[in-house]
């Protein structure tokens, strides 16, 4: 049987000749150059990850809320109900208190806030065309006045609510349709402002 002849050192000149070409500039050129390209598609994996995972977040934040108005979220419609059902004028205040005085104002609160400010604006005579029917019963019930004396605290919690350092429902809709919300909270402002100025019946 032939063997392939040894060189000197024993080394194959196949083996040799192999071991040279690992060892050569141009395959480390090669290999540094590949490593550069996984490290590329590794960082942008990395950012579309981070850009799925900041629209769920954002998906999630926004979940039960339609549109834009004050009533457009399930949860503005669950206080609605609750107060419907037996509610006051305390809870109304409540509501507008603790938007006000909140350090930071989380988005449940904020939503409750503003309940409270279209309620103060209904019994203004300025309703919101979506102000729940249940809502609009309850509130025929109550007194009026009592109500209408809430403005200044209903037209500073809408404040608190628009506050972009402070307040979670900024934070959320800063992350998209933020004009058209605050062209909702301008809205129920300038109601209650109309109300405030118009002649006593």
């Amino acid at each position: 049987m032939a063997f392939a002849p040894h060189s000197a050192s024993g080394t194959r000149p196949a083996a040799k000749k192999r071991k040279a070409y690992t060892d050569s500039p141009g395959h480390h050129g090669a290999l540094a150059w590949r490593l550069h390209d996984m490290s590329v598609v590794r960082s942008a994996l990395m950012k579309s990850l981070i850009a799925l995972l900041l629209l769920a977040f954002a998906a999630s934040a926004h979940a039960g809320t339609w549109d834009y108005g004050q009533f457009d979220n399930d949860q503005a419609l669950d206080t609605a109900s609750d107060w419907a059902e037996s509610g006051s004028v305390d809870s109304v205040r409540n509501a507008l208190t603790s938007a006000h005085s909140a350090r930071y104002l989380a988005s449940p609160e904020g939503v409750d806030a503003l309940v409270a400010a279209e309620v103060v604006a209904a019994a203004m005579g300025r309703p919101s065309k979506k102000l729940p029917a249940d809502l609009a019963a309850w509130l025929r019930q109550q007194p009026a006045d009592r109500l209408r004396a809430l403005a200044p605290q209903a037209q500073a919690a809408i404040a608190r609510v628009r506050d972009a350092k402070g307040s979670e429902l900024y934070e959320l809709w800063a992350e998209a349709e933020l004009e058209r919300w605050l062209a909702q909270l301008d809205e129920l402002s300038s109601r209650l402002g109309a109300a405030a100025r118009a002649p006593a019946r």
